[in-house]
């Protein structure tokens, strides 16, 4: 895996096509005010470091709904998850 990326949010959110295809190779490190925030992986990469999402994971490139193991509700957007 290559050295990580950092980035402001402001910056990620402007260029999230780029940051997609950094995070293929290593990973993005985004920082809301000067703090590390999130990280974004490759789903290769999340798959090793948590198998058990795998079921989760498995299918997210068939391109169908529900493919990426979140369920669609009215107008095709993602559901709360029941707690």
């Amino acid at each position: 895996m290559a050295e990580a990326v950092t980035t402001s949010a402001t910056d990620f959110k402007r260029h999230v096509g780029k940051y997609l295809d950094v995070a293929r190779t290593g990973a993005v490190v985004i920082e809301k005010q000067g703090r590390p925030t999130a990280v974004l992986i490759s789903v290769e990469e999340y798959a090793a470091l948590n198998p058990s999402a795998s079921p989760v994971i498995k299918g997210t490139n068939d391109r169908g709904p529900g493919a990426n193991g979140i369920r669609e509700g009215p107008k095709g957007l993602p559901e709360r998850a029941s707690v």
